[in-house]
């Protein structure tokens, strides 16, 4: 492992201070060098020529270091010809770390990270520049720690190693350019995690090679080098032996891995080095083939950092390796190595482990990481050679109970310092793929529970399903009851569609996220003046969507003393409230849910209780003319219209099929096209329940909540050309409940 090997990411996974990720990066920098400072930096003087043809182009990072040997301020990146001419600092930010450095797009461009320290705390970011420094621009930001970014060889996506929020363990993720979302491939296989750091791609582009290894104690145990799909599927070993690997890279034609390799006793972490630097000698570089497990050892570990600056320097074989990296046609590997006390540099020996020689040595500099490549023709025509797409503006509305510690059987989620309060859930705005996200605060929310939210038609708002005291209510002084109440059904019968009854304290709130007083729309009273209600028949107001042209609402008004939910319209200007079950039922008793506007808003999809079973009806905004769209005794819960209007996403519950093997009911979501009528499954649930999918804006996705991860729900996706779902990112520190999508 270099002074920036891979595990040094997690040396200090118990330190809070942002700054002892660094140290660990920094590794050897102050145990192992003692530096003459120089105006300008000197290059190796005692290497052979370069190999034929044009010299190799380098870009590594490396930290300023004093005449103490201390590193002065944080990692900075350079880049210069393996010959030693053209050295250049590409860039200068005492209070910012510029790291990990890789070149991408054929040698044009620079992939690299950029961390924030004390008085600058910035996001880890990932960062893309041209071969010469200029135009530097972030890719992707995020709130942990994110390290070791890789381009793929066609260049639309990088795979990189981060520790998520929402998921804070060392994982692999991978970026996919063309659409600016980040998917999580360690969670593909291990959605529990363990330990996956030092990616690379293959050469081919189709596999990722990494390290793996189980937590013990706080630190990794014994890693391993294992390769994944580019999806993150068929996670399989590459090397079986029983010793440390970091740094895996397989060789241009696949057929040879080259790793660092600990082979000293004990861990390679020492408590007398407080857990930051790996024992500076038995790192060898070591070369597997695929095919046979034949290794080679190139590197001979020696502890060469005890010679001083008199004594004649260790060969460039001798010393521990760490950070090997494969030059573009195969036939040499640059690694990172200590020849004496004041000599870190990279060096490079041929495949067969001869030829070994000094690439660069900067007395003045410790050099942390690198990469080669063989440069462009034509330097300056890099410029602007990557434009980055522009992500989608859609956003996920969704909400999450966050760091659950304990659930009952109920499915409450309790803190662990109480055993009466249940923890509240909270509301986020995040981007397509769940990576970013921010808290949206409910003003004067002191006392109410979010139980479900959407959008405002321009995303400009929430309307939202909250549960509020019923003191904090006013009760009007009476309620007419000069019509007579309608006979209530029978509780077997719409126990299935009654899944998820409401009580009276829950209500609709708007909210335009301007700064303003929370709008409470509706109370347990409200009413049409037509339908004269007796006092006692308190009602709960759920499922709210908001009209397209944004001037009404419609939500289900359900009773909580009877058998009887109806569909109410409600002018946001005038306050005005229509029964448009009326329209539908008459004198009838109905239940019916979850309204929603067709995206021309001439339309609303509900669900209504018929012979027993709830189906899906469609009818016109007014509560004319409705239509039922199915027609069988399974249950349909939850439409969501696809985004031109010609297709309902909804729940089915099928009581016929057989139960899941924890009993639990079938649920499935179906895609209905409403012009032929056929349906499709889209997704299977495996007992656990599924509600209320949404499209995604360009009609490709429907999103859902489920717990198909093992018991912890997360936010789901599935194609609606067909496919397998997916999670949109596997979260341990948060309990999914409902998801929006505009």
């Amino acid at each position: 492992m270099t002074p920036a090997f891979g595990t040094r990411f997690l040396l200090r996974r118990g330190c809070r201070h942002r700054r002892g990720w660094l140290e660990a990066a920094l590794a050897l920098l102050t145990v192992l060098s003692i530096a003459l400072p120089t105006a300008q930096p000197a290059l190796a003087q005692d290497r052979p020529a370069p190999a034929a043809g044009a010299p190799l182009r380098i870009v590594f990072s490396a930290v300023v270091r004093i005449a103490t040997g201390d590193p002065l301020g944080h990692p900075q990146i350079f880049t210069v010809n393996e010959d030693g001419t053209d050295f250049r600092r590409l860039t200068n930010g005492d209070d910012l770390a510029f790291d990990w450095p890789v070149w991408a797009m054929g040698g044009h461009q620079i992939l690299y990270t950029v961390q924030g320290f004390a008085g600058r705390e910035v996001e880890d970011g990932i960062y893309l520049m041209n071969a010469d420094g200029s135009n530097p621009h972030r890719i992707l930001a995020t709130h942990g720690r994110l390290i070791q970014p890789k381009i793929s060889p066609d260049g639309r996506s990088i795979v990189f190693v981060a520790s998520w929020r929402d998921f804070p363990v060392v994982a692999i993720y991978r970026l996919d350019l063309d659409t600016m979302r980040v998917r999580n491939l360690t969670a593909a296989t291990t959605p529990e995690a363990g330990f996956d750091t030092d990616v690379r791609w293959t050469s081919d582009g189709t596999g990722i090679i990494f390290v793996t290894g189980p937590i013990e104690g706080g630190v990794v145990s014994d890693p391993r080098v294992f390769q994944i799909d580019a999806d993150g599927g068929n996670r399989r070993p590459v090397t079986t032996d029983r010793f440390w690997s970091t740094d895996p890279m397989f060789s241009p034609d696949g057929r040879s891995v080259a790793v660092s390799s600990y082979r000293g006793e004990g861990f390679p972490f020492p408590p007398e080095l407080r857990g930051r630097y790996p024992v500076p000698f038995d790192w060898f570089l070591a070369v597997t083939d695929v095919a046979t497990g034949a290794e080679r050892l190139l590197t001979k570990g020696h502890l060469c950092a005890l010679r001083n600056p008199l004594d004649q320097p260790c060969a460039p074989e001798d010393g521990p390796a760490w950070n090997p990296v494969w030059s573009p046609d195969g036939s040499r590997i640059a690694y990172i190595s200590v020849r004496r006390f004041d000599l870190t540099g990279i060096y490079v020996i041929n495949a067969d482990g001869t030829g070994a020689r000094p690439l660069i040595e900067i007395p003045s500099l410790g050099i942390i990481w690198h990469d080669w490549t063989t440069p462009p023709s034509d330097l300056a025509a890099s410029n602007g050679s990557f434009v980055q797409p522009s992500a989608t503006s859609s956003r996920l509305l969704y909400g999450a109970i966050v760091h659950p510690t304990r659930l009952d059987l109920a499915g409450n989620v309790w803190p662990a310092d109480s055993e009466d309060t249940p923890v509240t859930p909270r509301l986020f705005a995040g981007t397509p793929d769940r990576w970013e996200s921010m808290e949206i605060t409910l003003p004067s929310s002191a006392g109410m529970v979010p139980a479900s939210a959407r959008w405002t038609p321009q995303r400009d708002g929430v309307v939202i399903t909250a549960r509020v005291p019923m003191e904090r209510m006013e009760r009007p002084a009476s309620r007419s009851s000069t019509v007579v109440p309608r006979a209530g059904g029978t509780r077997q019968a719409i126990a299935l569609a009654d899944l998820d009854a409401p009580s009276a304290e829950e209500q609709v709130f708007l909210d335009m996220l301007d700064g303003l007083p929370l709008r409470q729309l509706t109370q347990p009273w409200i009413e049409d003046v037509m339908d004269g209600l007796p006092e006692d028949d308190v009602r709960a107001n759920v499922e709210p969507d908001v009209a397209p042209d944004g001037r009404s609402v419609v939500f289900a008004n359900v009773s909580t003393t009877r058998d009887e939910a109806w569909i109410l319209r409600q002018d946001l200007e005038t306050g005005e409230v229509i029964n448009l079950t009326s329209m539908t039922c008459g004198l009838a008793t109905c239940y019916d849910r979850a309204p929603r506007f067709a995206p021309d808003g001439g339309r609303i999809a509900f669900s209504s209780l018929v012979d027993g079973a709830m189906q899906l009806f469609v009818m016109d905004a007014d509560g004319r003319s409705p239509r039922r769209v199915t027609d069988d005794q399974q249950t349909s819960l939850d439409p969501a219209w696809s985004p031109d209007g010609a297709a309902l996403a909804f729940v089915r519950i099928d009581e016929t099929a057989p139960r899941a093997e924890d009993g639990g009911v079938p649920w499935t979501i179906v895609a209905l096209d409403l012009s032929s009528g056929e349906q499709r499954v889209l997704a299977l649930g495996d007992g656990t329940p599924i509600p209320r999918p949404v499209w995604s804006p360009d009609g490709a996705e429907i999103a859902y909540v489920t717990s198909a991860t093992g018991g912890k729900p997360d936010i789901y996706v599935v194609a609606t050309a067909g496919g397998v779902p997916r999670p949109l990112q596997v979260t341990t520190t948060s309990w999914e409940l409902f998801v929006d999508w505009r």
